[in-house]
């Protein structure tokens, strides 16, 4: 459900995301357990997001 939710907020804000959805996944299960923290999640979501093509 976050992963839906963070590429639904970035495609009405005209970006995606530039990773697998396994990536993406992995990244939102890592905040919801504690492995990775809310700024660690920002700088990964900084990495991988890309304007939307047009």
């Amino acid at each position: 459900m976050a992963h839906a939710a963070l590429e639904t907020f970035l495609v009405l804000n005209g970006h995606e995301l530039a990773a697998s959805v396994d990536d993406a996944q992995r990244a939102t299960l890592a905040l919801a357990s504690g492995d990775l923290s809310r700024e660690q999640l920002a700088a990964w979501v900084e990495r991988h997001v890309i304007p939307l093509a047009r």
